[in-house]
């Protein structure tokens, strides 16, 4: 799967939360919405809340799809609340391999 893919199969699953996502995909649109924020940041901050907003929703479900592909549960996203290291774990078990 390519960047293109990734993106357009996050957005036609904007909030599908259900079946499994692979790690090309998940970390394509994750990287596609780092950039598109970072972007529009240099323009205007509002702009990157607005985007940041835009966003929020297809990344935690393109999250939750790459957990449940690892043999996780979508509860998993949670961990991020935990201070320090949460945000550090959660990328740790988004890039762990698929299970069989």
């Amino acid at each position: 799967m390519n960047f293109e893919e990734a993106v357009s199969v996050c957005f036609s699953k904007y909030a599908d939360f259900d079946g499994r996502g692979s790690r090309a995909e998940c970390w394509g649109f994750l990287g596609f919405a780092a950039l598109a924020c970072t972007a529009a940041a240099l323009v205007h901050g509002k702009l990157a809340l607005l985007i940041v907003a835009l966003f929020a929703l297809p990344a935690l479900a393109a999250a939750a799809r790459r957990l449940r592909d690892t043999g996780l549960s979508a509860w998993w996203l949670l961990i991020v609340l935990l201070p320090g290291l949460g945000l550090l774990a959660l990328l740790a078990l988004l890039a762990r391999r698929a299970r069989a």
